[in-house]
């Protein structure tokens, strides 16, 4: 019988684990279910939202900036972004900046927060 080639393509989990985390999660289940001559592909995706950047910047072999901005409470932290050159492009997601991973379950007020 030939291999099974198994495409694995998540979005990320939010607040719990990555796109490539559950990728590799998956793999590691099927592997106890399938043989060793499956093939496997890890396509992580992300839907704009929260992972976005690390997916884009793996695609495109693309370099992490670090640069300060407002959170959404207005303090001061550290987002990145990333650019590849190559393909004159950049990668901003508005999650590093104003996401829910950034606020305690407190925090969470649309009246005080803002993007």
């Amino acid at each position: 019988m030939s291999p099974y080639n198994v495409i694995i393509a998540p979005d990320s989990f939010k607040e719990s684990m990555s796109a490539k985390e559950a990728a590799l999660a998956t793999k590691d289940g099927f592997q106890e279910v399938f043989d060793s001559s499956t093939i496997y592909d890890i396509i992580p995706m992300a839907d704009g939202g929260e992972g976005t950047t690390e997916v884009l910047k793996e695609a495109l072999n693309a370099t992490s900036y670090c640069v300060e901005v407002k959170d959404p409470l207005n303090r001061n932290i550290m987002a990145s972004y990333a650019r590849s050159d190559e393909h004159q492009t950049a990668i901003i997601e508005m999650a590093a900046a104003s996401g829910l991973a950034l606020l305690s379950k407190d925090e969470r007020d649309p009246s005080i927060t803002t993007s």
